[in-house]
């Protein structure tokens, strides 16, 4: 009696098979790209781009003092806005914890500024925040974070929270929904 070996696949029954799955998952990844250069994808489920935002953005034509709703301010149980007066060319606002918070928040609209050239500063971490190119600059010495923003040409919205003293908590993860809120306030505001 003769054995009976498995049957082979002929390579052409194969290809066949093969390539339409290769071609489908070519797709999904390209799909899934980064956004952190930007520009394609719409801003938080709206209807413009990064790109079409950064045409019309102004920041100096804003106040920092508008980028923070009440409600925002209760979700994070933060007090009333204070602008700050350091810097003409540097217009600022922050929002100090109430309670027994020590978190704070503040928001700093630098003109004439590039975020690209903050990214090669010693522990620098290149991301993205709704789609816009962004620099998280971690505190070494206190549990702090500056998030820079590009949000037009040589416009940068910078966010710097501090958070409470967690040493297991990461300050720029927990100023990253305060940079959210800031953003789709901007871009709802700059539309006026």
């Amino acid at each position: 009696m003769t054995a009976h070996r498995p049957r082979r696949t002929p390579t052409r029954r194969r290809t066949t098979v093969v390539l339409p799955v290769l071609a489908a998952l070519t797709v999904l990844l390209a799909g899934c790209t980064s956004v952190v250069a930007g520009e394609a994808a719409p801003v938080a489920g709206g209807r413009e781009t990064v790109d079409e935002i950064r045409q019309r953005v102004d920041l100096g034509s804003l106040d920092p003092c508008d980028m923070v709703s009440p409600a925002q301010r209760a979700a994070r149980n933060l007090g009333d806005a204070e602008p700050l007066k350091d810097d003409a060319s540097l217009p600022a606002c922050q929002w100090l914890g109430r309670g027994r918070s020590a978190n704070s928040d503040r928001i700093t609209f630098r003109l004439d500024d590039s975020v690209r050239d903050r990214s090669s500063d010693t522990g620098a971490r290149v991301t993205d925040v709704l789609g816009f190119y962004a620099v998280e600059l971690p505190s070494t010495t206190y549990h702090a974070c500056n998030i820079l923003v590009d949000v037009a040409e040589k416009q940068t919205l910078q966010i710097t929270h501090l958070a409470d003293a967690d040493p297991s908590g990461d300050a720029c993860s927990s100023g990253r929904d305060f940079t959210e809120s800031a953003l789709r306030t901007l871009t709802r505001i700059s539309r006026r």
